[in-house]
């Protein structure tokens, strides 16, 4: 039997200091067993990162959380834009950096190994119509997943128990990739041009007061009808899809920058600094305040 071929690796890691690189160290009997943590992490990257590898044998998915990476595997090039994320086999040879378009690439990302997890990608591509990149929900919780794996390794006195949640984690991101990736599967539904310009506009429009008269006029369809329409093909009401932007956007400024609350509401388009809050404590569980503290803390 021929020996396995070196890990090929080249990379400029041009991050922000906040960024976060945690090597994991399971207990072995986690990684005969199930899913398991190698590396996570949370990047803040500028315009001269990028990676070229091969041979490594892992999986590795990355969440965009701003700007843009591109991707280069498998003979395609794709653009990693906010809310995309992109899984591989690091067996084969790879390519990825920040878009020089965007200068930012800002991103959650695990690399993980074990029993199971070829078989999920092998679904993840069979669903995503063989491309590695796909978009994720708006109210995805793969950046939760990913920050909680980093949480349980980042002290390093991990347990069994630790462990374990970690596996269960690692399959909830893998099974949330697929769940995104069987909206293209050819049985599904296709969204119309008209709902997915609605969506288009409301994720560039967030901070402003948008009515859903506004949103049916600008489309050209009834009011009710378009509001059962944008439901049933996004899983959100309007006012819901806006919200959950409107609070994201706010958590990479809660994370990011050191802006009072109040202003953070405006910044968001959200009038007042109470309603914010409520908005706010009503989708995470907690105060902008409180989150804040929480993400810093980490």
């Amino acid at each position: 039997m021929s020996a396995p071929e070196p890990v090929s690796l080249n990379y400029e890691l041009d991050i922000l200091p906040e960024s976060t690189w945690i090597v994991a160290t399971p207990d072995p009997t986690v990684k005969q067993a199930a899913p398991h943590v190698m590396e996570v992490g949370e990047f803040f990257a500028r315009e001269r990162y990028y990676t070229r590898r091969r041979n490594l044998p892992s999986f590795l998915i990355k969440y965009t959380l701003g700007g843009a990476g591109l991707l280069e595997y498998a003979g395609r090039e794709e653009q990693i834009p906010a809310r995309h994320a992109f899984w591989i086999d690091c067996i084969e040879p790879q390519y990825y950096r920040t878009d020089p378009g965007e200068k930012r690439w800002d991103f959650a990302w695990v690399h993980f190994y074990g029993p199971g997890c070829a078989k999920f990608y092998e679904w993840f591509l069979a669903e995503n119509g063989g491309s590695n990149a796909v978009e994720l929900p708006v109210d995805t919780n793969v950046p939760a997943l990913i920050h909680r794996l980093s949480s349980i390794y980042r002290g390093g006195d991990n347990t069994l128990p630790d462990d374990a949640e970690a596996a269960a984690l690692v399959a909830c991101v893998m099974a949330e990739c697929v769940k995104a990736a069987s909206r293209r599967c050819p049985g599904a539904a296709k969204m119309p041009a008209a709902i997915a310009g609605a969506r288009a506009y409301l994720t560039e429009h967030y901070r402003d007061p948008v009515t859903l008269s506004d949103l049916s006029t600008l489309v050209s369809l009834d009011r009710f009808y378009f509001q059962k329409q944008f439901k049933r093909f996004t899983g959100l009401s309007p006012k819901r899809f806006q919200a959950l932007i409107r609070v994201n956007r706010a958590k990479e400024l809660l994370q990011t920058t050191d802006h009072p609350v109040s202003e953070i509401a405006g910044m968001v388009g959200v009038e007042s600094a109470s309603r914010f809050i409520g908005l706010f404590r009503s989708y995470e569980g907690v105060t902008p305040g409180e989150y804040r503290e929480k993400w810093r803390r980490k």
